[in-house]
């Protein structure tokens, strides 16, 4: 199993990238209640589940970083892939231990950014809503560079692409400053240089919403 290949050795506290998001089940409940979220939830799912079918990683194994609550479970265990949950926050590792422990999956607290697994050792890696947070390109870079290097075949992540209609928009709202766009071609060339090759660009929804969905090939 996957979860044999995790390096146990003990590692270093590093910085917490993220503030912790509450408490977990009201964060749960919450985050998507409202009629515009649930109809973004639907639309996500539908796009995990078409990047999930084109990577062809049936009875494989995923590292899901960060895990959250593990909103994307159940269209992950269709294909019958061992999860690994990763999250910064304990008690959102403790929360999907509660909600899917007894299906074999393994569950881990730590960062992202010194992942305990060896080179190789997944068959993809699921970052999702992570990276339009607003980390430097060194440390977005160095991330990354873990997550290719644990992978064995792919990467599925999501970032906000920085068009001018959806940069006025977000300053419009008032929520320029909690959300980093990146323009496509300066993300592709970050992900050429840790090693990885888009395969697929999915839009949640063109022209109304900013977030773009990543299949990624490790370049080997």
């Amino acid at each position: 199993m996957a979860d044999q290949k995790v390096n146990t050795k003990k590692r270093g506290k590093l910085p917490n990238p993220l503030s912790p998001p509450g408490t977990t089940r009201l964060y749960e409940e919450k985050r998507y209640a409202h009629f515009d979220q649930k109809i973004v939830n639907i639309l996500e799912h539908t796009i995990i589940k078409t990047l999930l079918a084109k990577a062809h990683v049936e009875n494989g194994s995923m590292l899901n970083v960060p895990c959250g609550f593990g909103r994307f479970t159940d269209i992950i265990q269709s294909y019958n892939i061992h999860i690994h949950f990763f999250d910064l926050h304990p008690r959102m590792v403790a929360r999907c231990r509660e909600r899917f422990a007894g299906r074999g999956h393994t569950f881990c607290n730590g960062s992202i950014r010194e992942l305990p697994y060896r080179d190789n050792c997944i068959d993809i890696v699921f970052t999702i809503r992570f990276f339009h947070h607003l980390f430097s390109q060194e440390d977005r870079i160095s991330m990354l560079k873990e997550l290719h290097r644990v992978t064995r075949k792919y990467a599925i992540l999501t970032y906000y692409d920085a068009t001018i209609f959806h940069s006025i928009m977000k300053r419009l709202n008032n929520k320029g400053h909690k959300i980093l766009m990146m323009k496509k071609k300066d993300f592709y060339k970050e992900l050429q240089q840790v090693g990885f090759k888009p395969v697929i660009e999915k839009t949640l929804l063109p022209v109304l919403h900013a977030q773009k969905f990543l299949l990624l090939a490790k370049i080997k």
